[in-house]
């Protein structure tokens, strides 16, 4: 499992509309100043944003006061559903698991399953860490000022 750069910069994005305070019915969040404090580049995080908008994670609106903001709350957005809708090669540990029967050997494999273990675990432990909670990380509670804001999603937990 690999968090590819896109992956990446997927997760700031929503931590930073989770900062910022971005929930469903609330403000938007100029695309703009998001990519400038996320230090994504403007065209790249347009191209993120669909990702995001198709897997129902984010909600934009063109115009003056558009942007983006989370289409549910924080709390119901986890490191997988973002892993998930960036890259869903990136979420699988090898290619035997994508599918049972992919692979003549799964039915008999030690390896396969072992694989298919640590992948439950690993999707288990990533759906469980929200943005609700990587907001009000300790780490995260000692910063206040706008400088952090700017810089919040090079260091999400």
């Amino acid at each position: 499992m690999l968090i590819t750069r896109e992956t990446d910069y997927g997760i700031r994005m929503i931590m930073h509309l989770s900062i910022m305070g971005a929930e469903p019915g609330g403000e938007y969040v100029s695309t703009a100043d998001s990519a400038g404090a996320m230090g994504i580049p403007y065209r790249f995080l347009r191209a993120l944003s669909r990702k995001l908008v198709s897997a129902g994670l984010v909600e934009s609106r063109r115009g003056a006061s558009g942007g983006l903001r989370l289409s549910r709350s924080a709390a119901g957005i986890s490191l997988m559903d973002v892993l998930r809708a960036i890259d869903p090669r990136g979420a699988t540990l090898n290619r035997c698991l994508k599918a049972e029967g992919l692979c003549p050997r799964d039915s008999h494999c030690p390896v396969h399953k072992a694989l298919r273990h640590l992948q439950t675990q690993i999707e288990s432990s990533l759906d469980a860490i929200c943005f609700a909670k990587l907001v009000k990380s300790p780490r995260r509670a000692a910063r206040k000022t706008p400088a952090a804001l700017a810089i919040a999603g090079l260091d999400i937990v």
